[in-house]
């Protein structure tokens, strides 16, 4: 030990059993013996994972959830700048005649707006499978 005698050097390093104990009682949580705390670690990893794995799957199924309720909430907000009363005027092609058949509608609310656009889509498709599409 450089420039030291070995007597005078050893008294630095002269540890009681009691502190010794002590200490290796304070480290021994941080050491690893063949593996063994690499294995509880990687169980601990696994176990944090799945509880947040398991969070994340609830907070999906409730922003799911929520982007339906959203979705519903929405659904005749189009209608809010259409001004009623209105006249709409409905075209068909009819196949027997060989003409185009046109008609028009007075819609007064937006309800009454999706229930012609409903009635409407029906007649169209009697027309297209050639039925008669003069009945409502």
């Amino acid at each position: 030990m450089f420039g030291h005698a070995r007597q005078s050097a050893r008294k630095h390093y002269n540890y009681d059993e009691q502190t010794i104990r002590e200490n290796y009682a304070k480290a021994f949580e941080h050491l690893s013996i063949n593996g063994v705390q690499t294995r509880q670690d990687i169980a601990k990893l696994k176990e944090d994972m799945a509880k947040k794995n398991e969070y994340f799957t609830e907070l999906l199924a409730q922003q799911q959830k929520q982007i339906e309720e959203l979705k519903e909430s929405i659904k005749g907000l189009y209608l809010v700048n259409v001004h009623y009363r209105m006249t709409v005027e409905r075209t068909l092609w009819n196949r027997k005649t060989g003409k185009w058949e046109k008609w028009t509608e007075t819609i007064n609310t937006p309800e009454e707006m999706e229930e012609a656009n409903k009635k409407f889509l029906e007649r169209a498709k009697r027309v297209s499978e050639g039925k008669n599409h003069d009945r409502e």
